[in-house]
């Protein structure tokens, strides 16, 4: 008699690797979600300039062995999204494109008019370089992100931005426009100016109390 033998049903896949979102988390319940022992290394960010879009918190987390989604999902205590990161075979890059995407530096997001969060707003687990590794993988891709220059000029007219801040984080920008920044900040505050005067007016005429700005 041939012994047949009989197959083990597998369990749920155990990837080491995830990404977490959600619009109810932020730092620090990313930080006690993955500063633990088992966590190898993490990166975060709290999205809260994105166009049309509620904040959220992104974060992307590798663990010493494998777990499934359900065991990272208990380690928060709000609702969250996790889906397993998993590269290519034998692409060592993966983890450091999936933390570029928390700055929206890449071209693909800039081109999408994304607001490009600076690295401050990143926050990791110790001892991990994820600026080195990103850049890295930038020089490795041939890409360097370029900076989407109509959102940039769009930020500053509506003084979501300043020229400074352009200078600090676009310096090839500013030395192309620096001029027209300036005077598209200038603007703003001529049409700040303007609509608070016609609001005084109205108040005025209404007689209510003017309103004072600090």
């Amino acid at each position: 008699m041939v012994k047949v033998a009989k197959s083990v049903p597998k369990g749920p896949r155990r990837p080491r690797r995830f990404s977490v979102v959600s619009n109810f988390i932020r730092r620090i319940d990313i930080e006690t979600a993955f500063d633990r022992p088992n966590v190898v290394r993490y990166a975060g960010c709290v999205h809260d300039k994105d166009f049309e879009t509620a904040t959220h918190g992104h974060a992307f987390a590798e663990f010493k062995d494998g777990r499934t989604v359900d065991q990272v999902k208990d380690f928060f205590d709000k609702p969250v999204i996790v889906t397993p990161l998993v590269g290519k075979s034998g692409d060592t890059t993966s983890f450091a494109r999936a933390v570029r995407y928390l700055t929206h530096e890449h071209q693909s997001q800039q081109a999408l008019g994304k607001y490009h969060y600076p690295d401050t707003d990143v926050f990791v687990s110790e001892g991990f370089d994820w600026r080195t590794e990103v850049n890295a993988l930038t020089a490795r891709e041939n890409n360097t992100a370029r900076p989407n220059v109509r959102q940039i000029r769009l930020d500053v007219m509506h003084g979501r931005m300043t020229a400074r801040d352009v200078r600090e984080r676009h310096p090839d920008v500013y030395l192309d426009r620096g001029p027209e920044l300036r005077r598209l900040e200038e603007d703003f505050h001529e049409y700040c100016r303007a609509r608070l005067q016609e609001q005084h007016l109205l108040e005025a005429a209404a007689g209510l109390p003017i309103t004072v700005l600090s």
